[in-house]
């Protein structure tokens, strides 16, 4: 694979006076590096080997969960009954009635119509609703009700199907300890959530150490007056799944998914030692099985499998890269700087009225409460609108965000120019983390014995932002230097594989569990 340096959102090439004074003073806040600078990359290189040894120390915070969820080992043709299959994000839920046929998926639409494909995307789009968040609910368990409720609302008249369903199976977008109860995986878990982050912090001590399965159980039950085996698994694992198909599975020697949207996540199956006679031992004791580290091996009577890890990346804290302007409270500082839900406004309201000047960034707000786009500043959306706008298209741009607002040329190159620096940083930070992971289990490397390359799964709406991936690619392989990268990216715009990935999880662990 060939080295690319990464300059689809900041280059030197074909600065302005403008541009070229940004271009320096943000290399001087740690706001962007220069890949081509040695110094700069040893900075980088030297925080994501920094992570990597924190994330097998037990006292950094968060720990790496382990899922309950082992690795898939049976390569049959995945079919499946009908499933409630949930995603509960950061901003929406959305829930659909699904089943896998083969590695399709098909659910049920209105009026008991089957589809898939686009319709499926569509009926998806259709069959979301708000997140409960602190604002309107005043305590955990009115979060989970009102989640059951409006899942049972946007159902409609497919509530009487529910009694097709065996399995209840929600992704859930907030961290938490899994312990097994039985040996089967599906209604066989308790997950008690440990870390809410996305807006919804106040219930982070009302749901800790409290059974979700068995809190969700309830809540339907006194919706639908009956009760379904629940299970919750984290949405990083569940999205995974979706590449958990033979297909998939069978050309690549590992397989992960990044989740980078309204928060990020990383997922990877890791090594565990595992008692022989199982998770759960004929007396019902439960236990986590040992993670193996590198050049751990399981002792005398112990079998490995295959565990996924939550790493919970949301939450790691990073040094190189830290700057001035990342101060916001309700956001660590790589979930500030990654993710495009209020994080992108947030560095934008901090950076556009020191660098941009107070008189011409008053103007612009201005204007933008003008356009009816929503909120005090621009978010996601604009901001990535933006950063990839080609110069004949910059003014109608503009114009539509910022109506009114007149701007010279100097100002729309400013403007332009500190947009894709927002988004060229969320992309440093990203590929800081995967070069973490890489360090620490080789994953992006590929197998030399089997010849095969890794899959990196892409879930998010970041990730659709034009040439974004190639971007984290390009600094990947910069910091990882002289060993290259043998890996795939895989992401389809309009999919949601935190809402698909439950269907696959149920088709997969209702079949077989690992040898």
């Amino acid at each position: 694979m060939n080295h690319r340096q990464p300059e689809v959102f900041i280059s030197r090439k074909g600065l302005t006076p403008a541009t070229e004074s940004l271009y320096r003073q943000f290399q001087q806040e740690r706001l962007i590096f220069d890949c081509e600078d040695p110094e700069a990359l040893g900075l980088l290189r030297a925080d994501a080997e920094r992570i990597a040894a924190g994330m097998d120390d037990p006292e950094c915070a968060p720990p790496m969960l382990w899922s309950g969820v082992p690795w898939p080992g049976d390569d049959r043709p995945l079919r499946s009954d009908y499933c409630l299959s949930i995603s509960v994000g950061g901003s929406k839920t959305v829930a659909l009635l699904l089943r896998i046929e083969g590695e399709e998926v098909v659910a049920l639409g209105p009026g008991g119509e089957e589809v898939c494909g686009s319709k499926l995307e569509e009926l998806a789009k259709s069959c979301s609703f708000a997140t409960p968040t602190a604002k309107n609910t005043p305590d955990g368990y009115s979060m989970i009700a009102k989640i059951a409720e409006g899942v049972c609302d946007q159902l409609g008249d497919n509530r009487a199907a529910l009694g097709r369903c065996a399995n209840i199976v929600l992704s859930w977008a907030f961290a938490s300890s899994i312990e097994r109860t039985r040996e089967d995986l599906l209604g066989g878990l308790a997950a008690r959530t440990t870390l809410m982050t996305k807006k919804q912090g106040p219930f982070t001590e009302d749901l800790r150490g409290k059974d979700l399965c068995a809190l969700f159980a309830q809540a339907f039950e006194e919706v639908l007056g009956h009760r379904w085996p629940v299970t919750v698994v984290n949405d990083g694992v569940m999205a995974l799944h979706y590449l958990l198909g033979p297909r998939w599975r069978n050309k690549y020697a590992r397989i992960g998914l990044f989740i980078n949207g309204t928060g990020c996540n990383f997922a990877l199956a890791e090594p565990y030692a595992v008692r022989p006679e199982g998770i759960v031992s004929a007396e019902r004791e439960s236990y986590e099985p040992r993670h193996l580290l590198a050049g751990e091996g399981p002792a005398a009577g112990e079998r490995v499998v295959n565990y996924i890890v939550n790493y919970e990346i949301g939450s790691i804290d990073l040094v190189a890269t830290r700057s001035r302007f990342d101060i916001s409270q309700s956001y660590p500082i790589q979930t500030n700087a990654l993710s495009g839900g209020n994080a992108f406004g947030q560095q934008f309201g901090g950076l556009g009225r020191e660098f941009l000047g107070e008189e011409f960034f008053h103007r612009l707000l201005a204007g933008y409460r003008e356009s009816g786009s929503g909120g005090e500043l621009p978010g996601g959306p604009q901001i990535s609108t933006l950063a990839t706008v080609l110069p004949d298209e910059a003014s109608s741009r503009l114009a539509e965000f910022f109506p009114g607002v007149e701007m010279d040329g100097e100002e729309t190159d400013s403007l332009v120019f500190l947009c894709r620096a927002i988004v060229d940083r969320s992309a440093l930070h990203a590929a800081l983390l995967l070069s973490a992971v890489s360090f620490r289990t080789g994953f992006g490397f590929g197998q030399e014995e089997s010849g095969l390359g890794d899959l990196l799964g892409m879930e998010g709406s970041i990730w659709s932002i034009e040439g974004y991936p190639q971007q984290v690619l390009g600094y990947w392989e910069g910091i990882c230097g002289e060993r290259k990268l043998n890996v795939e990216l895989a992401h389809e715009p309009g999919f949601n594989a935190s809402l698909q990935g439950p269907a696959f999880l149920a088709a997969i662990h209702a079949q077989a569990e690992p040898s």
